[in-house]
């Protein structure tokens, strides 16, 4: 009995590991959501993954004095793309949470911004 318990909890968080790597998500099933919940948890990995990057440009810059004018210059344009399809989602969210993700999602925007300026 131990061993089919023990089977199922490596089995149970297995499926949550997987959910989380494939949905950003920490659940036994992942929420599929509408359409615009989707495209909205879609920004906010672009967010992500733009924060990282200007993360490991400054890091570059700040060991050996890298120019990165070049990765600003991009990351500058990618805010710009970012702050446009977030402000055109914005519009279509009916969902309260995603809603207020979408206004978190804005000022996470901006505060980059404000950083790269």
């Amino acid at each position: 009995m131990k061993k089919v318990l023990a089977a199922v909890f490596v089995l149970a968080g297995a499926l949550v590991g997987y959910n989380w790597i494939t949905t950003g998500e920490l659940s036994l099933v992942p929420h599929r959501g509408s359409e615009e919940s989707r495209e909205l948890a879609a920004l906010e990995q672009r967010v992500d993954a733009l924060r990282r990057e200007l993360g490991q440009a400054q890091r570059a810059a700040g060991l050996g004095g890298t120019d990165t004018t070049g990765d600003i210059g991009a990351a500058t344009a990618e805010l710009g793309r970012l702050a446009e399809d977030l402000s055109d989602l914005r519009g279509r969210l009916s969902d309260e949470a995603d809603q207020r993700r979408g206004e978190q999602l804005a000022a996470t925007i901006r505060e980059l911004r404000d950083k790269l300026r």
